[in-house]
């Protein structure tokens, strides 16, 4: 007989939903939000991604101690580390933090108005040199 499973929900930082629907760490397994349903924790995982559109969150499956509690050691644990493409290494390089990707929107907006200054360029005449 397979050990039972539940489904936790992780985000990219590597923390856990609790059961108040908040990003902790996983010391306390007791408080974590799990569920028996796959298609639970995918609605969870909508409903919470829906509130924060730079959440990357996923619905993992685990397996349970004696007690009902998430066995949580095969899954990574570390928060993302420094390097290539991460938020401090595009700090070194540019000074800025990593900005979220613009929408359709935002860039249709931004073409326009790039668009309008390259027009307003062409149709100013030189300055006079006397």
């Amino acid at each position: 007989m397979s050990s039972p499973t539940v489904f936790v929900i992780k985000n990219q930082a590597g923390q856990f939903l609790n059961k108040q629907q908040e990003w902790i760490d996983a010391g306390d397994r007791q408080v974590l939000y799990r569920t028996a349903h796959r298609d639970e924790a995918v609605n969870t995982v909508f409903e919470v991604s829906s509130k924060d559109i730079y959440l990357r969150a996923e619905a993992i499956a685990c397996a349970v101690d004696s007690k009902g509690q998430p066995l949580l050691e095969n899954i990574d644990l570390l928060t993302p580390e420094s390097g290539p493409g991460t938020v401090d290494d595009e700090i070194a390089i540019t000074g800025e933090a990593l900005i979220a990707p613009k929408t359709s929107i935002e860039l249709e907006s931004q073409n326009v108005a790039e668009e309008s200054v390259a027009a307003q360029e062409l149709e100013t005449p030189p300055e006079d040199l006397a």
